[in-house]
């Protein structure tokens, strides 16, 4: 996948983040959007009832501050690989 292959740096910081907090990426996703000072919702879709379990689980998952500093600082060059709509 392109924009995969493209975000790797990315990816590898932020998989090395989840593994020093061993939490889920779902955990460490849902917990940095919550922690959004401008974000009032999240709002997340399911595809099956583990799924659904999984977000249940992640939104108990506190990120610690040093973790969210450290996720801000990761500076994507390509803004539009951020967004899934403009893949193709």
């Amino acid at each position: 996948n392109i924009v995969v292959k493209e975000l790797n740096k990315e990816l590898i910081l932020l998989n090395n983040i989840k593994s020093k907090l061993g939490c889920t990426m779902e955990e460490l996703a849902l917990s940095y959007c919550i922690n959004q000072k401008l974000i009032d919702n999240v709002i997340v879709g399911v595809d099956s009832v583990s799924q659904l379990n999984a977000n249940l689980k992640a939104i108990q998952f506190k990120l610690p501050s040093k973790f969210k500093t450290d996720i801000d600082n990761i500076n994507v060059k390509n803004l539009k690989l951020l967004n899934p709509t403009l893949w193709n």
